[in-house]
């Protein structure tokens, strides 16, 4: 028995539009199994808060049996880390020129925390 797995984002608001977000086929090999594991991956959006996703999958030889559910993730502020490398080494060059300025002698307080 086959079937596809399609996830969308679910608009914000009734003005913003569903966002296809990933598909994969799944495959039930043995009639005796009860489920079918899956791990759709999408990349989530740049802003941090509630994301509501709906899985659907469908049967792709009997027409009708289908299932959709919709989830509520909840995406996370991250650190890019090609960003914090970038900002970390302008932080040394900066640090690097007052000293070479003669800036040395001020009291100038710059943390760099690498993690």
């Amino acid at each position: 028995e086959a079937y596809w797995m399609y996830v969308y984002v679910v608009g914000a608001s009734p003005e913003e539009p569903n966002t296809f977000a990933a598909i994969q086929p799944l495959m039930c090999k043995a009639l005796k199994d009860k489920t079918i594991e899956a791990e759709p991956t999408f990349e989530a959006p740049a802003r941090a808060g509630p994301l509501t996703v709906a899985v659907c999958v469908t049967s792709t030889s009997t027409v009708g049996v289908s299932l959709e559910e919709k989830v509520t993730l909840t995406v996370t502020d991250q650190v890019d880390p090609a960003a914090q490398v970038l900002a970390t080494a302008k932080a040394i060059e900066k640090m690097a020129v007052q000293q070479q300025a003669g800036d040395a002698d001020e009291e100038d307080d710059i943390g760099i925390k690498l993690k």
